[in-house]
C-alpha cells in the first residue's frame, strides 16, 4: 500500500504543560485574593470572656483594631485618633451593598462597628474609639466589642 506525503504516521499528541502552568497560576492568584479578603482583621490576642458568643458579622460592618501598643488600625492602616475619626466619617455613609440606608430617620448610622482590642492594651483606647463613635457627625450607635471564648476545660 502506498502512503502519500501528507499521510500522518504518528497520531497527534497534545502538550499539557502550558495548561498545567495556567492552572497553577490561577491557584496562586486565588490564594492571594482570598488572603486579601481578611484585611480587616489584625492578629490580636483578644480578651477572654465566659459570655462571648460566636460572631455573625453584619453586612458592611467596620472593624477598628487596637494593637498592644495602643495603635489604631483600620483596613491595615495605622491611624492616629484624628485620622481614625476622618476615615470613619468617610466610610460610615458609603452606600451599602445590601441596599440598606446608611442613616435611620433620627440620623443615626445604621452601619455597625466592631472594636477589636488586644488584651494587653489599656481600656482607655477602646474608650476613645467609643467617644468618636458618639460624636455628632458620626452617631454610630451599634458598637460591638470583640472577645475570645473561654474553653470549657478552663471552667473546670
Amino acid at each position: 500500500m502506498k502512503t502519500g506525503k501528507d499521510a500522518v504516521l504518528d497520531p497527534p499528541e497534545m502538550n499539557m504543560t502550558p495548561m498545567i502552568d495556567i492552572v497553577f497560576q490561577l491557584i496562586i492568584f486565588f490564594m492571594i485574593v482570598i488572603d486579601l479578603s481578611q484585611k480587616d482583621l489584625e492578629d490580636l490576642v483578644l480578651p477572654m470572656s465566659k459570655m462571648a458568643v460566636d460572631d455573625e458579622p453584619e453586612e458592611g460592618r467596620l472593624y477598628v483594631n487596637i494593637n498592644r501598643k495602643g495603635e489604631y488600625v483600620l483596613k491595615r492602616q495605622k491611624l492616629d485618633l484624628n485620622a481614625l475619626e476622618n476615615q470613619l466619617m468617610l466610610r460610615v455613609d458609603q452606600p451599602r451593598k445590601d441596599g440598606e440606608p446608611t442613616r435611620d430617620e433620627m440620623g443615626l448610622a445604621t452601619r455597625p462597628i466592631l472594636i477589636r482590642c488586644d488584651q494587653a492594651s489599656e481600656f482607655k483606647h477602646v474608650q476613645k474609639v467609643m467617644f468618636i463613635c458618639g460624636k455628632e457627625g458620626l452617631k454610630i450607635w451599634k458598637v460591638e466589642l470583640a472577645a475570645g471564648q473561654e474553653s470549657k476545660d478552663e471552667e473546670e
